[in-house]
C-alpha cells in the first residue's frame, strides 16, 4: 500500500514525449524503401492571437541510402529473428494488431511474455502496456476521459514499481521501453505527443489506496 500523495502538474506536457523520438522513430526508420524516411521533429511556436504555445512539425532532409555493406535494416531484422530486438508492429493502423482483444498490442504482449519477469511483474507490465495503448485512442477533447486514463497510468506505474520493489529503477527502464515500443511509428509518436499536449494545465494525484493485479 503506497503512502505518498504527490500532485503531478502537466504544464509542459508537449515536451515530455520528445525524448521518445530517438527510441520511437528508431523502430520505424528501417523501412523497405531504398531511402530513409523523412523525420518529423517537434518545435514550439506561439499563437499570434493568444500567445499560447503550439506544437508544429518540421521536416528534415532525406538522407542517402546506406551502402550495401552498411545496411542496418538487414542487421535489425536478423537481431529480431534471434530475439535480440523485439519484433515491432509498424502497421499503418494507430491501434495495431490485438487479436485477443485484451487491450494490449500483440507485439508488446509477446515481448512482455518473453521477458525474465515474475508473474506479478508481467501482470503489472501488461497493465501499463494497456494504459499506454489507450493514450493513442482516447478522445483528446474529453477531459473526463483524459483524467481517467491518466489515473490508470499512474496506478499502473505504482503497481509496476511495487512489483520490482526495492529495485524500482528496473521498473522505470521497463516502462520507458514499453513507452518507446508504443510509439513505434511516426503517426503513433505524433498522436502520443498530442495526448501529452492535451494534458497541459491538468493536475493528477498519485493513488494512495489501490489494488494491483
Amino acid at each position: 500500500m503506497a503512502t505518498s500523495n504527490p500532485i503531478i502538474l502537466r504544464k509542459a506536457a508537449p515536451y515530455l514525449a520528445i525524448v521518445l523520438a530517438c527510441l520511437g522513430l528508431a523502430w520505424c526508420s528501417f523501412s523497405t524503401d531504398d531511402t530513409a524516411p523523412v523525420e518529423m521533429l517537434p518545435r514550439t511556436t506561439a499563437s499570434p492571437q493568444s500567445g499560447a504555445s503550439a506544437t508544429t512539425y518540421q521536416q528534415t532532409a532525406q538522407v542517402d541510402p546506406l551502402p550495401a555493406d552498411m545496411d542496418l535494416r538487414g542487421e535489425v531484422k536478423d537481431m529480431q529473428a534471434r530475439g535480440k530486438l523485439p519484433k515491432i508492429d509498424v502497421s499503418k493502423d494507430i491501434k495495431g494488431a490485438d487479436q485477443n482483444l485484451n487491450g494490449v498490442r500483440d507485439d508488446m504482449e509477446a515481448w512482455i511474455a518473453a521477458q525474465p519477469m515474475t508473474d506479478q511483474q508481467k501482470s503489472s507490465a501488461m497493465l501499463k502496456a494497456a494504459a499506454f495503448q489507450k493514450t493513442l485512442l482516447v478522445d483528446l477533447n474529453d477531459k473526463v476521459a483524459l483524467q481517467k486514463l491518466e489515473d490508470e497510468l499512474m496506478l499502473a506505474t505504482k503497481c509496476l514499481g511495487d512489483a520490482y520493489n526495492p529495485n524500482r529503477d528496473e521498473s522505470y527502464k521497463i516502462s520507458k521501453q514499453m513507452e518507446a515500443m508504443n510509439t513505434s511509428t511516426k503517426d503513433r509518436l505524433i498522436r502520443y505527443m498530442q495526448y501529452n499536449a492535451a494534458l497541459s494545465g491538468m493536475s493528477f494525484r498519485s493513488p494512495t489506496k489501490y489494488t494491483c493485479p
